[in-house]
Formats: C-alpha cells, sequence, structure tokens
C-alpha cells in the first residue's frame, strides 16, 4: 500500500493483494493487506465510497471479472480512480497481459457499468522515449552498465523535464503517444438510468 499516505483523510484504507497460490474463495490477512484468490473480493457489496488501483489492471488474467468485482463492492455514486499503461516495457512477467488506450478504456468502463467522468494521458513522447533507453540499457547482465544506467538516470529523467517545457505540444491533452492513462469513473447512483 504505497499510496495509503496520499489518503490520509480516510476514514478506512484497505489493501487488497492477489496471490497465486489461494483456492477459489481462500483469503488472509497480513501487514495490513488483504490477500485473496484474483476472482472474489471478500467484501459485501456497497462497502467502498471509493476505489483506487496503480498499475495493477494490466497484471489481471480476467479483466471482466474484476471489474464486475470493483462495481460491486463499491457504493451507488462511489468513485473509481486508477492508472494504467498504455507505452510502457513488459513488466513482472510473465504477469503482464495488456496496455490501455483512452477509446478501450472508456469502452471498458462502460461495459462494466461506471461512467468515466475524466480519461487523461501522463506522459509525453519524450519520456516515452527515455523510458525505453533505460529500459533497453537495464536489461542487459552486466552489473556495470546496470549500475551506470541507475547513476545515469537521474540525468535522462531532467532531460525529459526540459524537453516538456520547452514543447508544450507534447504535453497536449489529444496527445497520442504517452506512457499511462490516469481515469476517474463513478458508479451510477441509484435511480440513474
Amino acid at each position: 500500500m504505497p499510496y495509503a499516505r496520499i489518503f490520509k483523510n480516510a476514514t478506512e484504507y484497505v489493501g487488497v493483494e492477489y496471490d497465486k497460490g489461494l483456492k477459489d474463495g481462500e483469503t488472509y490477512f497480513r501487514n495490513g493487506i488483504i490477500y485473496f484468490d484474483g476472482r472474489t473480493l471478500p467484501f459485501s457489496d456497497g462497502c467502498f465510497d471509493a476505489i483506487v488501483s496503480f498499475q495493477v489492471l494490466e497484471h489481471v488474467i480476467d479483466l471482466g471479472l474484476i471489474m464486475q468485482e470493483l462495481n460491486r463492492v463499491i457504493r451507488p455514486g462511489g468513485t473509481f480512480f486508477f492508472t494504467v499503461p498504455l507505452l510502457w516495457p513488459e513488466h513482472e512477467t510473465p504477469s503482464d497481459y495488456r496496455r490501455f488506450t483512452r477509446w478501450g478504456t472508456e469502452k471498458m468502463l462502460l461495459k462494466e457499468g461506471f461512467d468515466p467522468v475524466k480519461i487523461y494521458p501522463l506522459g509525453t513522447i519524450y519520456d516515452v522515449v527515455l523510458v525505453f533507453f533505460l529500459d533497453y540499457f537495464n536489461t542487459f547482465e552486466n552489473q556495470l552498465l546496470q549500475s551506470f544506467v541507475r547513476r545515469f538516470s537521474p540525468v535522462v529523467n531532467l532531460v525529459s523535464r526540459i524537453l516538456n517545457a520547452v514543447d508544450p505540444r507534447a504535453r497536449r491533452v489529444d496527445r497520442y503517444c504517452y506512457l499511462d492513462l490516469c481515469a476517474l469513473a463513478r458508479k451510477p447512483p441509484l435511480g440513474d438510468a
């Protein structure tokens, strides 16, 4: 739960993690996190005001099932805030299953009963190029080269920040080349058609 500190005004913050070793319906609790089977969230219907998810949905095997579960456990009128990758190197392999576009994300939300409020790109063409550049060199087995890349990363990040600052077109909302999507959706209140 690395982002719990951001939500310091929340009365309760519940962490959930998938454990592929669990059988259907099994759960356990450790270090403030509830581990579940990856299929059925161990919560009652409508028990959460909001759900946040950062760079997780690309790792979910049955995305439709989990989206239905998220819709089930969020109260009517509740919010769902998440980030997902578009252009990013494969990670946490072999459990990296998909990438998300704005249009696919909107259709997914609508299909699963959420109203998309805002879907916004994160990162620019410069961020994309530099992330793939660093990832390429970081995948070499040479420890010296990996050490160099770690030390060189702050310089590359600074270059990206400078390029983004001097090129406002790279930051436009309607750009098609970006690292991630940030999405805000809501579950319709009861009575909304």
